[in-house]
């Protein structure tokens, strides 16, 4: 093959000039011309063989994500949908007892039966049954909404991205004929759609080539840890962001209410019934109307309770984080924000599933890489631990690594530090009770170094690129 200069390398015969088959890569290809059995350089050969390889290895590795994220996106969506039919299906049942004892009251003010036939004590226990009946089920269900339907949906979007095809490495020109083509991720060799003759990707273009299909292997593991780490921290016990008022439990706990306010209403005239007193036939709505009053007070004055203890635990949040050198992680669902912005690697869900009290993040960026700290004392699964994501070309091994990375990981681990590193980033374990903002910092710069070292880029940055 000879250089072209034009970002292609010429591919053709070198006896007469013919087109060589462009979409065959052996030792030997016969020109389409004249019949010349040409071998080809065995180095080069190599090097586009290789790179085909590679690309499709990237590229498989991406379909695979979407895969996943594309099955979990379907579950997510049957769990979601199953929310409402339930709440439409028992609603009715929670209501029918209470309305039809409250009915029973109201037909007897107005004088169409007599309950003065049935004894006292039975009209109050069956009045009491029905409401412990109504309530019982109003909470479960409002308790089954919050969950199912809040902050576990709020987690998991089932938004999948469609799969994008076979990215474009570069547009580059035939060297017959001058005409501008584009060569897809992991081809080595095409056929120039003006002349047809045959070019192969030089260096530079296969290097442009495996870089975007990195990118790409990256960026669908980034969009199938996010939904997946979303929909743990949506169920975690500080899956919101902040502290908030159970607003959507409530109103389901209202709409379920329906039954037991109507309840109210019947047991208010079962009461009059038991002591005898003069019977109106607008007792029973008054007495929901007083029992439902009293519910807004109650949502009122735990709103306003919650909302205070949100602004203390901002105020706390934000001033620890910056004594850790960066922004405040507000809550588990924050977490796996960052996580799903900067880790495009496995990480435990069941950390996202509770942060416990005292739970604190805060991240930030060193040098271009982005960092994570995590402390969790109070959670089921204690925890410290700081995170530095990066972008890896091949995944690191750090075996081979250079003999000052050595001696900093074995000095980590004689501190009792457990390093991990993969095609994340780095990632460092340490007992929350060490977790002071000094030595965390400390331990950041360390895995920022360590990161760099094995070969990381700080995100965003392509090949060739140096570090800011």
């Amino acid at each position: 093959m000879k250089d072209s200069g034009y970002g292609a390398d010429e591919f053709a015969c070198q006896r007469c000039g013919g087109v060589l088959p462009a979409r065959q890569l052996a030792k030997e290809l016969r020109c389409t011309h004249c019949g010349h059995m040409q071998e080809l350089d065995a180095s080069s050969l190599a090097a586009l063989e290789g790179y085909r390889d590679e690309a499709a290895r990237d590229l498989a590795g991406a379909a695979g994500h979407r895969e996943d994220e594309r099955a979990r996106s379907a579950q997510t969506r049957l769990m979601r949908r199953g929310v409402p039919v339930l709440v439409v299906l028992m609603a009715p049942v929670m209501m029918v007892p209470s309305l039809g004892l409250m009915g029973a009251v109201f037909l007897h003010s107005f004088g169409v039966v007599d309950l003065n036939a049935v004894e006292s004590e039975t009209k109050t226990t069956v009045a009491a049954a029905t409401m412990a009946f109504s309530v019982a089920l109003g909470v479960g269900l409002a308790l089954f909404v919050l969950l199912a339907g809040g902050r576990g949906a709020k987690g998991g979007t089932t938004t999948v991205t469609d799969s994008p095809g076979v990215p474009v490495a570069a547009t580059v020109l035939c060297p017959r004929c001058g005409g501008p083509n584009e060569l897809h991720v992991g081809v080595p060799t095409e056929e120039c759609r003006f002349c047809h003759g045959t070019f192969a990707a030089t260096e530079s273009v296969r290097a442009a080539g495996l870089d975007a299909s990195e990118r790409a292997r990256r960026a669908a593991a980034l969009s199938r840890y996010q939904k997946e780490r979303n929909v743990a921290a949506g169920y975690g016990s500080q899956g919101q962001a902040e502290d908030s008022f159970p607003l959507t439990g409530f109103l389901a706990l209202m709409a379920g209410g329906g039954g037991f306010i109507a309840c109210a209403g019947s047991g208010f005239g079962a009461v009059q019934n038991l002591t005898g007193a003069e019977e109106n036939p607008w007792g029973g709505l008054i007495g929901a109307g007083a029992f439902g009053a009293l519910l807004l007070v109650a949502a009122a004055g735990l709103g306003s309770l919650t909302a205070r203890r949100s602004r203390i635990r901002r105020e706390r949040v934000l001033d620890e984080a910056r004594a850790y050198g960066g922004a405040p992680i507000r809550g588990l669902m924050a977490t796996a924000r960052w996580l799903g912005e900067h880790w495009a690697g496995p990480y435990e869900l069941q950390l996202l599933h509770g942060g416990g009290e005292g739970y604190l993040g805060a991240e930030g960026q060193v040098a271009g890489f982005p960092w994570l700290v995590e402390v969790a004392p109070n959670a089921p699964t204690p925890r410290a631990q700081v995170l530095v994501g990066a972008f890896f070309v091949e995944t690191p091994v750090v075996a081979a690594a250079p003999v000052d990375v050595g001696r900093l990981l074995a000095d980590l681990a004689a501190r009792g530090v457990a390093v991990q590193v993969d095609e994340a980033g780095a990632r460092a374990r340490i007992a929350p009770s060490a977790a002071t903002p000094e030595y965390t910092s400390a331990l950041r710069d360390q895995l920022v170094f360590l990161v760099a070292r094995l070969g990381g880029r700080p995100l965003g940055l392509r090949a060739g690129e140096a570090v800011g």
